[in-house]
């Protein structure tokens, strides 16, 4: 599980619709993708709701009444396996999954950490109804070539920085 954070708002409200917030359906997994890499196959989606995260926080006491352990706005990249994998392939294959639906999906999100109960929290409530989206669901195979975790790594820093002349830096 990694957990991450939506960059721009607008594709956030679409997400929201997206994923049925504010009705009486499940949360779902979504943007799933199945891969094989080195004999091992690897499932992957955005998900969101009680997760095996949010009972850690719980099990761990990271939590207050009003910062429950699972919060309405968080979403991970889950990661699954059948057999054992390293923390170190985990990242590398969440890495590729955040490369491709940027690329494909037009959906940009970045890894952050969960906010300590000690941490200030910054809460913003948004209106999240009255969004369409016209979301590319065709996801290509993951690219977990050799290298190529330090190239999609790249790629994924100049999504995160907020000065153009250095996404520029990273893109190239």
């Amino acid at each position: 599980m990694l957990r991450v954070e939506f960059i721009g708002e607008e594709r956030l409200r679409a997400f929201w619709n997206l994923t049925r917030k504010g009705s009486n359906d499940p949360p779902r997994p979504v943007f799933p993708i199945e891969t094989t890499w080195e004999s091992m196959k690897y499932r992957c989606a955005l998900v969101h709701g009680i997760t095996p995260f949010g009972v850690a926080v719980a099990q761990n006491g990271n939590y207050e009444d009003y910062y429950p352990p699972v919060l309405e706005n968080e979403f991970f990249v889950e990661v699954r396996c059948d057999n054992q994998m390293s923390e170190e392939k985990g990242i590398k294959i969440a890495q590729a999954y955040l490369f491709e639906i940027s690329t494909s999906a037009g959906v940009d999100l970045f890894p952050s950490p969960r906010a300590t109960i000690h941490d200030d929290l910054d809460e913003g409530e948004e209106d999240k109804e009255g969004y369409d989206s016209n979301w590319n669901h065709r996801l290509r195979p993951l690219l977990l070539g050799k290298e190529m975790a330090d190239l999609i790594s790249l790629y994924n820093a100049g999504i995160y920085a907020q000065d153009s002349s250095i996404q520029i830096l990273f893109f190239t």
